[in-house]
């Protein structure tokens, strides 16, 4: 992958269509009826998990320590704005779900939840840089109890390196990239995910652009650290908020068109 960003390659494809589907296992008559009671737990963010890539050849491409540090400190607002747009979808949007926050910390619920770890597919790169975030089977049983809801919300922040599309009208083009997603999911008591069992995901940051160097080749370019905004409306747009966000987690619970902008945040 590292070489190949520094030749520069892209090839410009017609996208595929594709229908948007439903996040909700149940029909969404059926779900409203079994999942009034909502516990939101909060953001699972673990960005020490991200070690630093050994190696000369990715010191051009991956942040430095310096540039990570920086970006971590601008990071700090987005639990709490996440978590706010979650209440917000889950309390005035489709279904208008009574919602609990839960008290607990998140690093309480560690036992409960794993975070796998793997390699990328560049040979270059010997780490396992990858990380996704995954829940034990019948996740949460004492905070179901504690709290007497009828489902979870379980949300996390996963790390990538791998490609990334970017989409021009029907065409796009595919370069390597590092990213954080965002994936939420909600579970039952029996630890069945009724919403989002396909583990759909949306990316929340990308820490790289593209740039043309001639003709119709393209090289990844590392983005400028300073110039990554953190803030309501730029989150709200990548996790299905926006009528026209490039996010979908959300979108479901808000209405039927997969968008939260008709909804009061």
């Amino acid at each position: 992958m590292l070489s190949k960003i520094k030749k520069g390659f892209i090839f410009l494809v017609l996208l595929p269509l594709i229908s948007c589907v439903s996040l909700l296992k149940d029909s969404p008559e059926d779900y409203q009826k079994k999942y009034k009671k909502v516990l939101i737990l909060p953001l699972y963010v673990n960005l020490n998990a991200i070690p630093s890539i050994p190696g000369s050849k990715a010191e051009d491409f991956f942040l430095s320590n310096t540039e990570f540090n920086i970006f971590i400190k601008k990071f700090e607002p987005a639990p709490g704005i996440i978590n706010n747009l979650v209440k917000a979808a889950m309390e005035n949007g489709r279904f208008h779900h009574e919602v609990i926050i839960a008290e607990e910390k998140i690093t309480s619920l560690y036992p409960d939840i794993i975070l796998k770890k793997t390699k990328p597919t560049d040979p270059e790169i010997n780490a396992e840089i990858n990380y996704t975030v995954e829940l034990r089977k019948n996740a949460f049983q004492d905070l179901f109890k504690k709290y007497n809801v009828d489902a979870i919300y379980f949300h996390a922040i996963e790390h990538k390196v791998g490609k990334r599309r970017y989409s021009f009208g029907r065409s796009y083009l595919v370069l390597p990239g590092e990213v954080l997603n965002y994936k939420g999911q909600m579970i039952n008591n029996l630890g069945e995910i009724i919403y989002n069992s396909k583990e759909y995901i949306d990316t929340l940051i990308s820490f790289h652009t593209y740039k043309s160097v001639g003709g119709r080749s393209y090289q990844a370019k590392k983005v400028n650290i300073e110039n990554i905004k953190i803030d309501k409306d730029r989150i709200a747009d990548d996790i299905g908020w926006s009528k026209y966000s490039k996010g979908q987690t959300l979108g479901d619970l808000c209405d039927e068109s997969r968008s939260c902008s008709g909804i009061k945040q």
